[in-house]
C-alpha cells in the first residue's frame, strides 16, 4: 500500500508539472498556486476516495493489478477525481496546440503538433482503450509508446522531417534561441 500510495504522489507530480508547464509556455506567466492548489486538492481528496472504501487487498485482473474494497464507492467523488485529473491536461494541451497557428516557423508548428498530439493521444488512448483482457493491455500498453516516440520526434527529428519541414534536432539549435531560454 505504500508503494501504491507513494506511486500516486509520483504521478500527481508529473501531472502538476505537465499542467504547469503547458500553462507557462500558453501564458507566458506560471500560475504555481493555481496549478499547485488543483493538484494537491486532487491528491487529497483521492486519498480520501481511496480510505473511505476501505481498501482489502490485491488482485490481478487482465494482468493488470486492482484494488479490492470492504466498502462501496462515492460515485460523485470518483467523478470529481475523474475530472480534476483529465480536465486540466486535456485543457492545457488543446490550448498548447492553439499556438501552432499563432507562428509561422515550420520547426515551431512541427514541434507543437507532435507534442500536443502526443499528449493527447496519451490521454485518448489511456481514456478509450479497453483494458479488460491480457491481449488488449498488451495492446494498449505497445499503443502507448507512441506519444512518447511523437515527442521524441518532436526533438530530435528523424531526416525526413528535417528535410521537409527545416527542423532540426533540439541540441544543434544554440542555447540562446531555444524554446524557453532567457534572452540575452
Amino acid at each position: 500500500m505504500t508503494l501504491f500510495l507513494v506511486s500516486i504522489v509520483i504521478i500527481v507530480a508529473s501531472l502538476w508539472g505537465l499542467t504547469g508547464f503547458l500553462v507557462y509556455v500558453y501564458t507566458g506567466q506560471y500560475h504555481l498556486i493555481e496549478v499547485s492548489a488543483i493538484y494537491i486538492g486532487f491528491y487529497v481528496a483521492y486519498l480520501f476516495y481511496f480510505f473511505s472504501q476501505t481498501p482489502t487487498g490485491v488482485v490481478i485482473e487482465a494482468g493488470s493489478t486492482v484494488w479490492r474494497y470492504a466498502g462501496t464507492p462515492n460515485v460523485l467523488l470518483e467523478l470529481i477525481l475523474v475530472l480534476l485529473l483529465l480536465v486540466p491536461e486535456i485543457v492545457a494541451a488543446i490550448l498548447y496546440l492553439s499556438l501552432r497557428r499563432k507562428t509561422d516557423d515550420t520547426g515551431q508548428k512541427y514541434r507543437i503538433t507532435l507534442v500536443g498530439g502526443g499528449i493527447l493521444l496519451w490521454f485518448a488512448l489511456e481514456l478509450f482503450v479497453p483494458a479488460t483482457t491480457i491481449p488488449w493491455v498488451v495492446f494498449r500498453t505497445l499503443l502507448l509508446v507512441l506519444p512518447a516516440l511523437m515527442s521524441l520526434a518532436a526533438y530530435y527529428p528523424p531526416s525526413w522531417a528535417r528535410r521537409r519541414y527545416g527542423v532540426t534536432a533540439i541540441e544543434t539549435i544554440p542555447a540562446d534561441l531555444r524554446e524557453g531560454a532567457p534572452s540575452p
